[in-house]
């Protein structure tokens, strides 16, 4: 089970530190144990492999060595004990590089003395050591010097432990997992039965040191003692410590897993900088100081630095730059800090004011004894609240007193709406749920409470504010009930909602109680986090401040620990709306594995909504109280969607921005304000013009000002912005050097307002919009980082892939000046808002599988292949199950593999690509080519233009855009030249022709940098590109009257920037389409800038298509082709065109026509030298080459396609926008409840209008709103609708353990069928058999009665009496009934008498047509010849018994005589039953096996798998996929004693096997899938057993239960939609074959009793907190035992009273005798 803290822990820990003591590593005599560092370096190599950087503390080298020498006990003289670490170190590190060499690691050696870390440059050194290490994916091996070492190693907890703690601060490693002899720190002593692990330690006090109980060893010197105080010296630097049994060969990867293993330490408040680790928790200190009150109060609550005047005493022997420690009067140690001054200085000084130093020293080279930034506070004062009140206490501590509330909801809100005090400048939310008795299926967050309004508060800052509580009840009244004094905060507002309105007056009494209210101080930035309460402090999760979860105490009245309470921070906008986090109606994703939030957006038009909402809400929230909004905003492409969506919203939706004051970023210096590239007119172009800010409130840095007067200019900049409160969200692009506004690579942090010089690389991006580089202004004014970063929320917008580059060094390396939007990681509320392409290099979106589990869509399947063979150098056949493991692809392996069958699967995927004739060879088709600029076609698919010409197609090329503004000026005079002197030379016009030449001559230079061309000179500029357009077609074989030169209007600017297409443009295409009919349109893809020719070219395109469409006409084949930059990546290619070279050199021919583009482009795009045609060529033989190195066809060059399938493509728009119905909203609005969790007893808040459906779109509301009520009249309706009647499948191994499966977590088995099957549906992790031997766990299948009940109460031996009876009422009988079709197929064993008429057979049962035998295929599993079909013996069959009844079933589904009636099919195969016999091929997989036996077994699990995979295949080719409720389970656990013969079945660690009452015997696999009515990989972890299989089916057909006798099952249809089961009595077990005294059996919710047979010894177990059944706590809980024992006693007599009486007369059980030894 995984644990939610746990999981943010450990996905955090990118650095981890395994500590491994002595007693792990060594056997009982003292020798290494190489068994044990053989699995401990396979887990270690698993982590590196998963991209987590692990150093390896490893003590055992005096263990070892005392194993080499034959030593059994521990050198007393240091010399000797020296020695004997010397001869072990060299053994113990050889054993590490063995092991860790076998999974392609490395082992270092590192030893280390304490010295090496109390010198800071030693320590420095070591730390990059380490780093470089990692660099080379080698495992650092760290020690103690032991030969050296001499203090430190006789010191008795001066051990590895405390070297753990101090690598994991030096690392700032955010998980140190300690692996030790037992399992945790338990609540008792460890021997003791009554002891439990303690799971979570949250706050070291007297308590925790109260559990330690250690027993002292030969060969090892620490114990728990040492463990705890390393994890104190961690914990409390900001860290989080497990302390867990290294003896399990899975704990790293358990813990990994986020499963409750060993105990966890969470971090005690924040993460602390390096060189504070070193001062306060590595170096030891020289000596002391001792501080007065008011000192230690300035030192500890107010961070100022120690001066002379608070020092009473001092000691030690300490000279300038030592660490000393500090203590108050009672001697305490509360800090550490590097003094500035010799000890005997100090005495001198002491108790003076820092004006005396000079007079007794004879001078002050230190105003401060130590300075605060060489300080670090160790203990924090604990705030303890009065009772009875409520106390809030941020900064350090938070307390909230509750008494008897069984459900809160809590919501804080914190509102910085003035510049009050410097410490408050953030707005967060607090939402807390009382976990303690919160309703079981109720998810933790339920839903949003709005905050009520915020109240005015005094406005004298000297007498500070107050807080205003508000108690909702459910209905929504509100119990005003404030205010409560707060110290400095100016705005505040808390407000609780309590289910239980009788708790209204209560909770109001504890809140006004007493007039001792709590206080709420300042915070402290940067964020609102490291929570502790009086008794639980707070992690601090690896510093990501991204919701991360927190602890807190409930107090009862008397100030005492009554629970806990989660706290969980979400960052909100400044409107305080939750939540932050896009929704998911605005197809938005959060990107794993950065270090600042990021978001990635489907859609751009979504992602420029989602902000511009952002903007509105903190409008409409200013707007409502009457203060100002403050927006800092950028200019460019990117924001452009935002402030269109901003000026929609004022004009359609009436938002008032009247209040608001804008300060923008940056403006070129030197250029004037109406300048076509000045940043003020683009402001007022785009935004300003189209909305009613006020002129006053808008300040743009002003490009004109002198240059003596900037300085003076950027000051006053700044004086406004403060003068208006600050800013409130800053909005910023991203440069591609990671400037945000012009601060340029190697800007410092904390600079302002200045006058900058921009870089070579922003004045090369920039050139375009100048119309050459060399135009570019060279300096501009822009805010500062500082200024940017006092900004109170910052959101990044960055658009295209060529902004993923930076994007990906920006969000994921560490902060550096190099990459200046790095610096936003130190922002408590930033975050990256992405398109797809700009986070398409960020790692959680390039290969998500790194960071944990992972829908496997198709597409994603060939990503992960296709750059797994990149990552090994491998072609695609050649990948083996090892290349998956070692890249972290075990999770695709398990679902899809093999890896030679997913590696085949891609490869045929990638083959079937390949294509010669893109348009095909079965008559001529017409093709078009759209290409926006004029030379597109011809560079981005100039072969492919080739090749269907060659095919004989009729080809056209439409070119949309003139490209005029892509030619040089001197071509332009050159063309006019030329026109005069032609028409001179030939007598044609001697008039006009130099009038034109001389006015362009004039125009061109006149021109100023950067301003547009006249009409007539862009007409000659296009007639230049059209021109070489033509000739570059011709040369491609196109025909003259096949060019189309259509000028949209969109294009006809004169400038970069284009109107956004209108409806002329789809009109022209439209016509076009129409005119020519096409069966083929070819489109540029590159759709990434949302203001790209490229993109808005395709916008209108589809546009016409959709239109076409509309018309009657069938939509051609749409293929996607990319620009000039790039080519699709591989594993996105569906069309790959190969070009000979003899093709590839006509397409360059047919490049080097468009001569003005040619050797130098006006827009040459990236920073690239490279030609058009040589950026062409390098890509396609790049494309060929990726296919050649996967394993296929070596090929000169290729093109790629995609095809488009009618959606808009990532980041594209609607082109055509449905007609919105009346009172309708073209933006539904967002729900806040999340996505599927509606309240009992609660009115839906949301209309049709409003409902949030993952996965629709939104364009069309009327198409919206009707999907969401069919859903919701099917989820009326139930699941078993007229005409949806479901089939069922019950497919029942026999004798597979409950870990017998990957997905069950077994490491070897293959079973990728039911893995791939469990990802499909839900898998049950308390599931169990009815028995735990075969046949009464069968019957209770069939009849919903537990065995006892239906006679079949034991095993059949063939000729016993005992049978099913025809009495019982089947769950076949009772669909036959009702129209079912019936089948069973393998294994019955119902009967004593088998085909017989002495007893009923399936056909009596229920069963049209059965295949079956009445126990074991014999002779053998595999070519049996004993099964029955109908009656008739079959004689011999050849093949695995499994594979014929799966082969019976298929056959049976396709010949029956209506494939439409329903079916109910048994499949119960023999497998993994005894005598296993695996065929040969499915054992290959485990060929590097010794053991025989174990591959036969592990094989025979693969060969059921198999089998399975079959029959899953058969019911999709059939169409029964989505109709069928599949159900897999096994009759009990597993055979025989697991380590011998072929019985080698895996329980999963719990106790006992086949006939056993305890878990092992019962709890069986269990996975269901039914499409649309269970989840795809779900897990549920509600109890269910084999006899609810009858009652949940009669429930979904709707079939009444039987009345006339007791039916134990239960439906567990509940469970499908996230709710519970309804059981009328406990879960029963009965097997007289189990083990004395554990015959009987009962658990009901956690509590599990077992019993003998007579009912006279009994054990009880908490089955949730111990599945392994290892503590009897009968004793522990009399009340809850004494219930048990008499529910069991009750129950079982009802059963026994109803059996049948053969029973009675079955001879008592013999036990076998023990066999004597030899």
């Amino acid at each position: 089970m995984t644990d939610l803290l746990r999981q943010e822990i450990v996905t955090a820990a990118e650095t981890i530190v395994v500590k491994v003591g002595t007693r792990v590593l060594t056997c009982a005599d003292g020798t290494l144990d190489d068994g044990q560092i053989a699995n401990l370096a396979e887990q270690l190599s698993h982590m590196v492999k998963a991209n987590r950087r692990v150093t390896l503390v490893s003590s055992g080298a005096v263990g070892a060595g005392m194993g080499q020498l034959g030593m059994t006990s521990r050198p007393q003289r240091l010399p000797q004990l020296q020695a004997v670490a010397a001869i072990g170190q060299s053994f113990l590190v050889q054993a590490y590089e063995r092991h860790l060499r076998a999974h392609g690691h490395h082992a270092a050696q590192v030893l280390l003395t304490a010295s090496d870390l109390d010198d800071r440059t030693r320590y420095l050194n070591v730390r990059n050591t380490l780093l470089a290490l990692f660099e080379c994916g080698a495992v650092p091996i760290i020690n103690e010097n032991d030969t050296v070492s001499v203090e430190e190693f006789r010191t008795t907890f001066g051990d590895n432990d405390r070297l753990a703690a101090l690598v994991t601060n030096l690392l700032r490693a955010p998980l140190l997992i300690i692996l030790s002899d037992v399992d945790g720190l338990y609540d008792g002593d460890p021997s003791d039965a009554g002891s439990k692990v303690i799971p979570t330690v949250t706050e070291f006090n007297d308590s925790t040191w109260a559990f330690v109980n250690d027993v002292r060893r030969a060969q090892s010197k620490g114990g728990m003692a040492s463990k705890l105080q390393a994890a104190n010296i961690a914990t409390r630097a900001g860290e989080n410590v497990i302390i867990a049994s290294g003896r399990r060969p899975d704990t790293l990867q358990r813990i990994l897993a986020a499963e409750p293993v060993g105990t966890l330490f969470l971090a005690q408040g924040g993460s602390v900088s390096p060189r504070k680790r070193w001062i306060g928790y590595t170096v030891q200190p020289r000596g002391f100081l001792v501080l007065d009150d008011g000192a230690r109060r300035a030192v500890e609550r107010q961070g100022r630095s120690l001066l002379p005047i608070g020092v009473t005493d001092c000691g030690g022997d300490f000279q300038t730059g030592d660490v000393v420690a500090l203590k108050d009067a009672q001697g305490n140690e509360f800090a550490r800090g590097m003094i500035n001054y010799p000890l005997a200085d100090m005495r001198r000084i002491k108790g003076l004011q820092t004006d005396a130093i000079a007079d007794v020293l004879g001078s002050c080279p230190y105003e401060e004894v130590i300075h605060r930034d060489n300080l670090l506070v160790l203990i924090h004062t604990v705030l303890r609240p009065q009772p009875g009140a409520l106390a809030i206490v941020t900064g350090q501590h938070v307390a909230f007193l509750f008494e008897g509330l069984a459900d809160v909801d809590i919501e804080v809100r914190h509102y910085r709406l003035a510049p009050v005090v410097d410490t408050l400048d953030r707005i967060d939310v607090v939402q807390v749920r009382n976990l303690l008795g919160r309703p079981r299926g109720v998810p933790l967050l339920r839903g949003v409470v709005r905050a009520t309004r915020v109240e005015a508060g005094i406005a004298n800052q000297a007498t500070g504010g107050f807080v205003v509580v508000h108690v909702i009840d459910r209905r929504g009244g509100d119990h005003n009930v404030g205010p409560v004094a707060a110290d400095g905060l100016r705005y505040a507002s808390l407000r609780v909602v309590v289910d239980d309105d009788t708790q209204v007056a209560k909770l109001q009494a504890l809140i006004t109680g007493p007039q001792q209210f709590g206080r709420l101080l300042p915070f402290s930035p940067p964020h609102l986090g490291n929570f502790l309460g009086p008794h639980l402090p707070t992690p601090t999760i690896a510093g990501r401040h991204r919701g991360d979860g927190y602890l807190m105490a409930c107090l009862n009245q008397q100030g005492q620990r009554a629970g806990t309470l989660k706290l969980h921070i979400v960052r909100v906008g400044m409107n305080g709306q939750y939540p932050q986090a896009p929704t998911t109606q605005q197809s938005a994703r959060v990107v794993p594995g950065t270090r600042i939030p990021c978001y990635a957006f489907d859609n751009n038009t979504d992602l420029a909504s989602h902000v511009a909402e952002t903007i509105a809400a903190l409008v409409r929230e200013r707007n409502a109280i009457g203060q100002n909004a403050v927006l800092g905003l950028p200019t460019g492409s990117t924001p452009l969607g935002v402030y269109r969506e901003l000026a929609r919203m004022h004009r359609e939706e009436g938002l008032d921005l009247s209040r608001v004051v804008t300060f923008n970023l940056d403006e070129y210096f030197g250029i004037q304000p109406d300048q076509l590239q000045s940043f003020h007119r683009w402001m007022f172009e785009n935004f300003f013009n189209h909305v009613n800010i006020p002129r006053e409130n808008i300040h743009i840095p002003d490009g004109t000002v002198a240059p003596e007067e900037v300085e003076d200019f950027c000051r006053r900049y700044e004086a406004a912005i403060a003068r208006a409160g600050g800013i409130d969200l800053q909005l910023l692009g991203i440069g591609r050097n990671g400037h945000i506004g012009f601060n340029e690579p190697f800007s410092v942090v904390n600079s302002r307002t200045r006058l900058c010089t921009l870089d070579p690389l922003t004045r090369k991006d920039a050139a375009s919009d100048f119309f050459s580089g060399e135009n570019v202004p060279t300096n501009a004014i822009t805010m500062g980082i500082g200024t940017i970063l006092d900004a109170r929320k910052i959101i990044l917008i960055a658009l295209g892939e060529h902004k993923a580059s930076i994007i990906r060094e920006t969000a994921e390396e560490p902060t550096t000046d190099r990459v200046p939007a790095s610096f936003l990681h130190g922002h408590p509320d930033a975050s990256l808002l992405l398109d797809t392409a700009a986070a398409s290099q960020l790692t959680g979106e390039l290969t998500p599988w790194v960071f944990g589990n992972v829908t496997w869509t198709d597409p994603l399947i060939k990503r992960a292949v296709l750059w797994l063979g990149e990552q090994t150098g491998k072609a695609l056949l050649k990948l083996d199950d090892n290349d998956f493991r070692n890249h972290n692809l075990h999770q695709l392996l398990r679902h899809h593999g093999p890896a030679q069958k997913v590696a085949h699967h891609v490869f045929r995927w990638l083959q079937d690509t390949i294509e010669y004739h893109p348009a095909g060879q079965d008559g001529p088709k017409r093709v078009i080519c759209f290409s926006p600029h004029p030379d597109d076609d011809v560079i981005s698919m100039g072969g492919t233009l080739i090749r269907l010409t060659q095919d004989g197609h009729e080809v056209h090329v439409a070119y949309l855009t003139s490209g005029n503004i892509a030619v040089f000026d001197h071509d332009a005079r050159r063309l006019a030249d030329l026109v005069t002197e032609y028409n001179r030379l030939f007598g044609i016009d001697t008039e006009k022709s130099p009038e034109l030449e001389s006015r362009v001559t004039q125009s061109l230079a006149s021109k100023s940098p950067g301003e547009p061309d006249s009409e007539e000179v862009l007409n000659i500029k296009a007639l230049i590109r059209w021109s070489e357009a033509k000739a570059a077609a011709i040369v491609c074989d196109c025909k003259e009257e096949h060019l189309h030169f259509l000028d949209l209007p969109f294009y006809r600017t004169g400038t970069i920037a284009k109107n956004p297409v209108g409806e002329e443009d789809v009109r022209i295409i439209h016509e076009l389409i129409s005119r020519l009919t096409p069966d083929q349109i070819y489109v540029a893809g590159d759709l990434s800038d949302p203001h790209g020719t490229h993109r808005v070219c395709a916008e209108a395109i589809f546009a016409a298509l959709q239109r076409y469409e509309a018309d009657g006409n069938t939509r051609p084949e749409v293929l996607l082709y990319r620009g000039a930059w790039q080519e699709w990546p591989a594993d996105e290619i569906e069309i790959a065109v190969p070009l000979s070279p003899s093709d590839l050199e006509q397409k360059r021919a047919a490049i080097f026509r468009h001569e003005s583009q040619k050797d130098s482009a006006l827009f040459p795009g990236p920073d690239d030298p490279r030609e058009f045609w040589q950026r062409a060529e390098d890509r396609n033989r790049g494309t060929a080459d990726a296919y050649n190195r996967m394993g296929l066809p070596e090929y000169y060059a290729m093109e790629g396609f995609v095809r488009w399938k009618g959606e808009n493509p990532p980041g594209l728009r609607p082109p055509v926008q449905e007609p919105v119905p009346p009172g309708g909203s073209v933006h539904p609005k967002t729900c806040n409840r999340p996505s599927g969790v509606v309240q009992s007893g609660e009115v839906d808040c949301c209309s049709l209008n409003e409902l949030c459906i993952e996965g629709l779109p939104v364009g069309n509301l009327f198409k919206t709103a009707a999907v969401v009520l069919g859903l919701w009249i099917a989820s009326c309706t139930g699941p078993a609708s007229a005409g949806e009647t479901p089939n069922f499948v019950v497919f029942l191994v026999d004798d597979m353990g409950y870990g017998d499966l990957g997905c069950y977590g077994h490491p070897l088995i293959q079973s990728p069928n039911l893995d791939r099957f469990a990802a499909e549906g839900m898998r049950f992790t308390e599931c169990y058999s009815a028995c735990s031997v075969c046949s009464p766990s069968r019957s209770a299948i069939l009849t919903g009665r537990t065995p006892y009940r239906n006679g079949v109460w034991r095993w059949i031996p063939e000729g016993h009496q005992v049978h099913l009876r025809t009495s019982e009422i089947t769950i076949a009988s009772l669909l036959k009934d009702r129209g079912y079709d019936t089948c069973h197929v393998g294994k019955w064993h119902l009967n004593g008498f088998f085909n017989s008429p002495q007893h009923p057979q399936p056909n009596d049962h229920g069963f049209d047509h059965w295949l079956a035998t009445q126990n074991n295929a014999a002779p053998n599993h595999v070519n049996p010849d004993n099964f029955v079909r109908n009656g008739e013996p079959v004689g011999k069959m050849q093949g695995a018994s499994s594979g014929l009844v799966v082969e019976e079933a298929i056959g049976w589904l396709k010949n029956r005589e209506d494939g439409e009636r329903p079916f109910y099919l048994n499949v119960w195969t023999h497998d993994p039953h005894k005598p296993i016999e695996s065929l040969p091929k499915f054992m290959e997989p485990y060929a590097g096996l010794k053991d025989p036996d174990l591959r036969q077994h592990h094989g025979n699990i693969t060969q059921v798998d198999y089998a399975f995979g079959q029959l899953m295949a058969a019911l999709d080719e059939l169409g029964y996929h989505d109709n069928t409720l599949v159900m897999f389970t096994s009759d009990n656990g597993p055979e025989g004693d697991g380590i011998r013969a072929r019985t080698r079945g895996s329980t999963g660690g719990l106790r006992g096997r086949k006939r056993h009452s305890h878990e092992g015997g019962i709890r069986v696999p269990g996975i269901m899938r039914w499409p649309g009515h269970i989840p795809a990989d779900s897990v549920c972890n509600e109890p269910i057993i084999g006899s609810d299989v009858f009652t949940t089916i009669c429930e979904i057909v709707d079939i009444p239960l039987p009345e006339d006798r007791p039916i134990d099952g239960a439906s567990f249809l509940p469970v499908f939609e996230g709710g519970e089961i309804e059981r009328s009595e406990p879960l029963y077990w009965r097997n007289h074959l189990a083990p004395e005294p554990y015959v009987v059996a009962l658990r009901d919710g956690p509590w599990k009793i077992i019993g003998s047979s007579d009912l006279t010894k009994f054990e009880l177990y908490n089955i949730r907190e111990d599945r392994e059944e290892t503590r009897d706590l009968s004793s522990d809980h009399p009340e809850v035992f004494a219930q048990m024992k008499q529910k069991l006693i009750k129950q079982d007599a009802e059963v026994l009273a109803e059996g049948p009486d053969w029973w009675k007369d079955e001879p008592p059980r013999v036990p076998r005798r023990k066999r004597a030894a030899k």
